[in-house]
């Protein structure tokens, strides 16, 4: 007896008193820490020779394991299933569940009887095999005898496999059971039809010979031909897909001379276009694409301008509009130290108030509205200079400022001739003078006791 856990029959006696149903309970049990340490995980392994029969013993549940049960012989027990006139495997589940199956027939005939048993087929009696022991017909048997069925599409054949007249040495699924030999639908029921994958059409130069012959102009008149029914079947419906890579350029490459594709039309000169568009008061891009998808463009003027007159007068929607607007990377700006004169010269004092007056109307076409970065390796420094107040952001604060010494004797030179002894004083003074370069308005921001100790160095 292993000294490490209980006797089996201690063991089993402790275990009925849970009242378990099965194995899988038993295992939960496990996972829950519940369990003795002295009464083993695996019982069936420990008490192998001491006394184990079944798991149904063991808990107390009175199941006895297949391989301890006895059953009928095999044939007795497919006799019996025989004369019970079940369809399929659904209705021996439904049978063994209803409580009526003798105790004698196993519910697993599979497991029981390995050795006799084959199938489901061979055990109801049905006479239906299990695809994996199927013999079928060859191929070239199969497609034969499909052939003369004169199916038309795989709708028909699904059909024709449930209607209970198929063969069973004729496959359901012919492209699985034959699919070394597989070349379509088309192929296997003789329609003639090949996958698109499969087919071999002609080159494209061929292809595009043959259309130009067609004399066609667009699109629907392509699609009403292959609706035609006249398409030869070596030319692909969809050849922009098919000759992708194979000599496809557009539409209108593909139809010749008789295209009116966009690459094709007679447009009117750029200046007439947009004379035309000048009409519309439109107001930018947006506007035009709707009114160009609304049937009202005239036939000679392109949808999108800015592709057909690239280099033939296109400078921009705002130009095309007549808004005036140009696109900002179109804009050529004053240079930077002209464009910062006429900002120091509005008496701004940061850049929330240039940001007011920049969208109040005033702002000169070339001159930016974020000077900060159309002129930031051209010479840009901080607002406080572009502004002329000398103040800088906590970001912008620079050395090139003067050193405490200097500065405090300068501000208090200006404090003492302008009579400022408050800090409400001197942001009064600041808004309405100019300092001294080198001078910040905001010394506090820039002589912290850091700062202060970097300027006396």
């Amino acid at each position: 007896m292993n000294k490490e856990f209980q006797s089996f029959e201690d063991a089993r006696k402790f275990v009925k008193k849970l009242n378990l149903k099965n194995n899988k309970e038993w295992r939960l049990l496990i996972k829950s820490n519940k369990k003795p340490k002295d009464i083993p995980s695996n019982p069936d392994s420990v008490y192998k020779d001491e006394g184990w029969s079944s798991w149904g013993d063991f808990l107390g549940t009175k199941n006895i394991g297949p391989r301890l049960k006895n059953f009928k012989s095999f044939k007795e027990a497919r006799q019996f299933v025989r004369s019970l006139g079940l369809r399929n495997q659904h209705d021996w589940s439904q049978f063994c569940k209803s409580g009526k199956k003798p105790k004698d027939v196993p519910q697993s005939p599979i497991t029981v009887y390995k050795k006799e048993f084959k199938d489901f087929g061979d055990w109801l009696g049905t006479g239906r095999v299990a695809n994996r022991n199927k013999k079928y017909r060859t191929f070239e048997e199969s497609q034969k005898f499909v052939h003369l069925l004169k199916l038309k599409r795989v709708e028909e054949w699904n059909q024709y496999c449930t209607s209970g007249k198929k063969p069973q040495d004729i496959p359901t699924n012919p492209q699985r059971s034959y699919k070394k030999e597989w070349k379509g639908w088309g192929y296997y029921l003789g329609t003639g039809r090949v996958a698109t994958h499969l087919k071999q059409y002609r080159t494209f130069q061929e292809v595009q010979n043959y259309v130009h012959d067609l004399k066609l102009k667009n699109q629907k008149n392509w699609r009403d031909f292959v609706k035609s029914g006249k398409l030869p079947k070596d030319i692909p419906a969809n050849p922009n897909q098919v000759y992708k890579n194979n000599g496809w350029s557009s539409w209108g490459n593909f139809f010749g001379a008789y295209s009116i594709g966009t690459e094709i039309k007679k447009y009117v000169t750029f200046e007439n276009a947009r004379e035309f568009s000048h009409t519309l008061g439109l107001t930018g891009a947006n506007e035009w694409r709707a009114f160009a998808k609304s049937n009202k463009l005239p036939s000679n003027i392109p949808k999108n301008p800015n592709q057909v007159y690239k280099d033939k007068g296109w400078s921009s929607w705002g130009d095309w509009t007549g808004t005036g607007i140009i696109a900002s990377y179109n804009i050529k700006f004053r240079e930077f130290e002209k464009a910062r004169e006429f900002a120091q010269s509005l008496g701004l004092i940061g850049a929330n108030e240039w940001r007011k007056f920049s969208k109040s109307g005033k702002l000169p076409n070339d001159i930016p509205y974020g000077p900060n970065l159309t002129y930031k390796n051209k010479g840009w420094i901080s607002w406080g200079d572009w502004l002329g107040t000398g103040t800088l952001s906590p970001q912008d604060i620079s050395q090139n400022w003067l050193s405490w010494k200097e500065a405090k004797l300068l501000y208090q030179k200006i404090a003492k001739g302008n009579n400022i002894t408050t800090k409400k004083q001197w942001q009064q003074y600041i808004k309405t003078h100019k300092l001294p370069k080198g001078l910040s308005a905001y010394p506090e921001k820039v002589y912290t006791e850091k700062r202060f100790r970097k300027t006396m160095k």
